[in-house]
């Protein structure tokens, strides 16, 4: 069977978008799907069916159209005998389960169902960054390309932060990385305080991490750069190590700006990366546009 699973972003994107579909086809009744919802990259699944989709997402068996279409039929039809016999709705998930356990003779059942509380802790696993909690590099780029189609529809602006902490590899080197990843989480936790609620933050691997502000003036991000970066220092500074090595760790931050700066996500990293290392350039601890 061609793997969906390998890249976890894709994934959950995917599931979540399916069940949303099952609900949609489950209330209005309109099972004719020709597509899935979404554009699947993964090898060997580029061409599959709506039916193939959502029979893959509830269950993890990749099927022949037909077949698909068939078994999707199907569970509506057990869907609805569940409803009439309960008095209540079961849900679509529960109705498809007792389908293919107990109604569909299949010689193989090896179906993989995803409960709800499972499907929680994969998407936030897909999501987030392990460590910081921050929204991964590949979930990051994906909001910010959202929120770039929105920029262009509307004719907004938006600004890109670049955020690189200064010596943190003497920390790691200094005083072991258990205290480096408490340096880490500290600054995430900085971002988060300093920037605003519409704004999305991000950790872009090892000690850089990205914001993007939506409808942001220079002004504003400007502001906001600045205030990361000396909270940064402050806080840092009294985090306790083994030498001096946290006392001087600071921040470079680079800034793009769309559209001046680039029209898509890209772009604007490529142009608040040479705005980082200019800052850095000229002495660290700086905030460059």
């Amino acid at each position: 069977m061609p793997n969906l699973y390998h890249n976890s972003v894709t994934f959950a994107s995917q599931v979540m978008q399916a069940f949303d579909l099952v609900k949609t086809m489950t209330a209005s009744s309109k099972h004719n799907i020709t597509a899935p919802p979404v554009n699947l990259h993964c090898s060997g699944l580029q061409n599959v069916s709506g039916y193939q989709f959502i029979i893959h997402s509830l269950t993890g068996q990749y099927c022949t159209r037909l077949k698909a279409k068939k078994m999707w039929l199907k569970v509506l039809e057990h869907h609805k005998y569940m409803m009439k016999s309960l008095k209540r709705d079961p849900g679509i998930v529960v109705a498809a389960l007792d389908y293919v356990e107990n109604i569909n003779q299949i010689s193989q059942k090896n179906y993989v169902f995803i409960e709800q509380k499972e499907l929680q802790q994969l998407v936030e696993m897909s999501l987030f960054d392990g460590l910081t909690q921050l929204y991964n590099r590949n979930t990051f780029m994906l909001l910010v390309d959202k929120e770039l189609q929105l920029a262009k529809r509307h004719k907004l602006t938006g600004s890109l932060l670049m955020i690189d902490l200064d010596n943190f590899k003497a920390v790691n080197d200094n005083n072991g990385h258990k205290h480096g990843d408490d340096i880490l989480l500290a600054c995430a936790n900085i971002i988060k305080t300093a920037i605003r609620s519409m704004d999305i933050a991000g950790r872009f691997g090892g000690d850089e991490f990205m914001a993007y502000l939506p409808n942001s003036k220079f002004e504003e991000a400007l502001l906001i750069a600045e205030r990361i970066k000396d909270t940064i220092r402050l806080e840092l500074s009294k985090h306790k190590s083994h030498n001096t090595v946290t006392n001087i760790l600071t921040t470079s931050i680079g800034i793009s700006f769309y559209p001046q700066n680039g029209n898509d996500v890209n772009e604007l990293i490529q142009a608040a990366d040479s705005a980082l290392y200019s800052a850095k350039g000229n002495g660290k601890n700086l905030v460059h546009c």
